[in-house]
């Protein structure tokens, strides 16, 4: 793309290629690279083969499947192939196929191209869920409807390389506001925001850049702020007596206010809500229903708490290279065999140029004299064999 820089993550440069950032993170194309003749039950397996490797039993590895596709909306898809799903099914099988290993952020390029207005919104819904559930979502988007654009939490807007905007999407129309930037009441305010990215309101984009670093600065400090405080109320004597049942949660939602060096603030945000759950609780003492997330097989077998294994990814051996290479050959095995006209073309194919070959070369002989022409044969040969069997590992 002839885009080159250095990748920081909170203020730390990382490598993409590095197996923290690996674990801890998953990026899902634009495009969906699915196996049109595989099932989504067949997919999933796969994967979860790949990349946790045979340590792992398989009755957990299938629980894990069914719970992810339950989650998802695809249980009653287990068996249909990936090449007749809908658009919205594909994408949701993409998220699913990087769920498996549970990373707690998840880079998505344009998750809603292609797809219809009610598929996207589905799209974004799931997403939605998956972020309340504690994953961070980063994905880029262009031109959303007003009900899409209201689903988001935060926003980052960039021009020309330069941020216009980061903050909560329900302060987008303030921040615009202040800025003598009104935005009429029958808009969607994300197509104001883009009219206004390419000057259509004749605003000063540094000044504009400007304001947007200052309310960042200042949104930081004061959530800073807020979490000390109400870490500090928390952690007093009176208030930690009150919310006696709820300590056993207490230690997850500090956990995350100092570990996760790559999410960190995204983990402080979870943990800021739940701080402030347990700061509404003082004086009623309800007690948590962990109920239904026992039941949910995530990390090991179970989810501990609603979000924090959420930021736990799974510490599991992937597959050797052995395994890699016998899972891959069987998969092609499955789509060769499920493909008969493409396995007979093939078949034929090699009939027919063999048949060919042998009638041009028919009766050379081994003299010196036609060293040349076997030279050529042998050569023809090889090169046929050679880039036939590349084209179906590239074709499948």
């Amino acid at each position: 793309t002839g885009v080159t820089g250095t990748i920081f993550i909170n203020g730390d440069p990382i490598s993409t290629n590095s197996p923290s950032f690996r674990e801890l993170s998953c990026y899902i194309h634009q495009d969906d690279l699915l196996r049109p003749l595989m099932t989504i039950g067949e997919t999933m397996m796969l994967a979860a083969h790949l990349k946790l490797g045979f340590s792992t039993s398989k009755e957990y590895k299938q629980n894990l499947i069914k719970h992810i596709l339950a989650l998802l909306g695809l249980e009653h898809r287990y068996h249909v192939f990936a090449g007749k799903l809908s658009g919205g099914q594909k994408k949701r099988l993409a998220i699913a196929l990087e769920l498996i290993s549970n990373p707690p952020v998840l880079f998505l390029d344009e998750p809603t191209t292609g797809l219809d207005s009610s598929s996207c919104s589905q799209c974004v819904s799931l997403l939605k869920k998956l972020a309340s559930l504690g994953h961070t979502i980063v994905c880029t988007i262009h031109q959303p409807s007003a009900l899409i654009f209201e689903m988001f939490d935060k926003l980052y807007t960039v021009v020309d390389g330069s941020c216009i905007y980061q903050g909560p999407v329900r302060e987008l129309v303030p921040f615009l506001e202040g800025q003598d930037l009104v935005c009429p009441s029958y808009h969607n305010p994300a197509d104001f925001l883009l009219e206004v990215a390419v000057g259509e309101h004749d605003r000063d984009l540094v000044k504009l850049i400007n304001a947007a670093n200052k309310k960042y600065h200042e949104d930081a400090d004061n959530q800073q702020i807020n979490v000390q405080r109400l870490l500090s109320r928390i952690k007093s004597k009176d208030a930690c007596s009150k919310i006696a049942g709820n300590l056993k949660r207490f230690p997850n939602v500090m956990s995350k206010l100092t570990s996760f060096d790559y999410v960190k603030p995204a983990a402080d945000e979870v943990a800021l809500e739940e701080v402030k759950s347990l700061n509404a609780s003082v004086g009623t003492r309800e007690k948590l229903d962990d109920k239904d997330c026992d039941a949910c097989p995530t990390g090991r077998g179970k989810i501990n708490g609603r979000r924090s294994t959420a930021y736990k990814a799974l510490h599991t051996e992937q597959a050797s290279f052995i395994m890699q290479y016998f899972l891959l050959l069987n998969r092609i095995f499955i789509c060769a065999r499920r493909n008969y006209f493409l396995l007979l073309a093939r078949l034929m194919s090699h009939i027919v140029i063999g048949l060919v070959f042998g009638y041009l070369y028919m009766n050379v002989g081994d003299k010196a004299t036609t060293v040349l022409g076997n030279y050529v044969y042998l050569y023809g040969t090889i090169l046929l064999l050679v880039y036939t069997g590349k084209m179906a590992v590239v074709l499948t």
